[in-house]
């Protein structure tokens, strides 16, 4: 077995793990049971639970930028990119394991000072990069600020994610993630940033082929 394959189920068992029991309760002695690995040889792929969080919020990172080049590839404009983009992130929060547990380490751990920032930046940049993209391409109007605009839209978003991440019942957790369509929806129809209007990640009007 690869090193890259080992280190790659290690992941997976961890985010399962985290998932099902939370990052306190979920121990390192379980994890190598359940891989049927020694303490030694998990340590040889992550010196420390820590460190494997932090992969498993890397991950995160790297699924992200994953769905933007999704987005992107159907050529709908920046702002489409931006509804569908949100949208998805924020019911992956509900909806797939590994950005609920990402998002939960982010918020309810130790990696929160050492990713929080890193992630909301990172967001952050990419939410601006499509606002300027719109600006540049005549979809929003000169007078539009870019890194205002986006910080504002990542704040709801974060928001959006948390409520669905934390909410206590997880079969209404997709509810909270509608949370977000509406958000979105209200921030781009006053006027200063316009898109289309957000339903379950897909903006109004485009083809579901892709999302």
């Amino acid at each position: 077995m690869s090193t890259s394959t080992t280190r790659d189920r290690l992941i997976a068992a961890a985010i399962d793990q985290f998932d099902r029991h939370g990052y306190d309760a979920t121990s390192l002695n379980a994890l190598c049971r359940r891989m049927s690995m020694t303490k030694g040889a998990l340590y040889r792929h992550f010196p420390s639970k820590q460190a494997l969080a932090a992969a498993v919020v890397e991950a995160f990172f790297e699924r992200l930028h994953q769905v933007r080049g999704e987005v992107e590839r159907h050529d709908r404009g920046p702002m489409a990119a931006l509804a569908a983009l949100t949208g998805r992130m924020c019911r992956a929060a509900a909806e797939e394991p590994l950005t609920r547990v990402a998002v939960r380490l982010l918020v309810t751990t130790e990696l929160f000072d050492l990713l929080a920032s890193v992630h909301v930046i990172g967001v952050t940049a990419t939410v601006g990069d499509l606002l300027t993209q719109a600006v540049l391409r005549g979809e929003l109007p000169g007078s539009v600020d870019p890194r205002e605009d986006a910080h504002c839209i990542v704040a709801a978003m974060v928001g959006a994610q948390t409520l669905a991440v934390l909410t206590a019942d997880r079969d209404h957790a997709g509810k909270r993630a509608d949370t977000w369509e509406h958000l979105f929806n209200d921030l781009t129809a006053r006027g200063r940033v316009r898109a289309p209007t957000v339903r379950s990640g897909v903006p109004v009007g485009a083809g579901r082929r892709g999302y």
